[in-house]
């Protein structure tokens, strides 16, 4: 007996699409009102919408038609980053995030990685089709390996929260952009310094800026 399947209509894959660009919409929101966490459902809805694997994943945007209809907007610095690394003049950290510092009551110094948004102050922003831009580096610190938006997204969905935990984390570039990220650390009052908090969920919400920013592009946010 042949096994059972619906083949989805246009019209079910486009609603689909609205449901996950919602979803999409409504983490964003919420990230950038103090809860963090979100960005592992940032990481969800990014991996439903653009990961074609190669068995039978395949992306929301792919299979409606909609990625390549127009360019996606690269917010990362890390093109500018490299070239500076290769003229020796810097190590190369996070392109998607910027690094600020606050001081709390008692005098404590605290250091944390925040998305830039659409805040582009070096006029650095860049078109790309999807496929440069989603295995466009992102990260990378001295000479070790990179990471893209493609190797992100996976890590977060795919073993640290977003769909799955692993209880083993096994890539190596993930773990340094988690733990370390640039290398930035910050101490206060005498205290063990401290690396700034969350660059991978920084990162994750920045990548979530430009997926929305692509879908209200492509006109299906409502």
């Amino acid at each position: 007996m042949a096994k059972f399947k619906h083949k989805k209509s246009e019209e079910e894959l486009y609603l689909e699409l609205k449901n996950q660009a919602n979803f999409l919409r409504k983490s964003n929101a919420e990230y950038d009102k103090g809860d963090v966490s979100e960005a592992k459902r940032i990481a969800n809805c990014a991996y439903i919408l653009c990961h074609d694997g190669t068995g039978r994943t395949k992306s929301l945007l792919g299979q409606t038609k909609i990625k390549t209809k127009q360019n996606f907007l690269s917010t990362s610095y890390s093109p500018y980053y490299q070239k500076m690394r290769e003229r020796g003049q810097y190590n190369y950290g996070l392109g998607l995030c910027d690094a600020s510092f606050t001081i709390a009551s008692g005098g404590n110094a605290i250091g944390k990685y925040e998305p830039r948004l659409a805040e582009d102050i070096f006029k650095l922003f860049h078109e790309l089709p999807f496929k440069k831009w989603y295995d466009e580096e992102i990260y990378r610190v001295d000479n070790k390996r990179g990471m893209s938006r493609k190797n992100l997204i996976f890590a977060i969905r795919s073993t640290d929260g977003g769909a799955h935990v692993d209880g083993e984390l096994k890539n190596e570039e993930y773990v340094n952009l988690k733990t370390e990220g640039s290398g930035l650390v910050i101490q206060s009052n005498n205290e063990k310094p401290v690396f700034f908090n969350h660059p991978h969920l920084a990162s994750m919400r920045q990548i979530g800026w430009e997926l929305e920013h692509f879908l209200d592009r492509c006109d299906l946010l409502s």
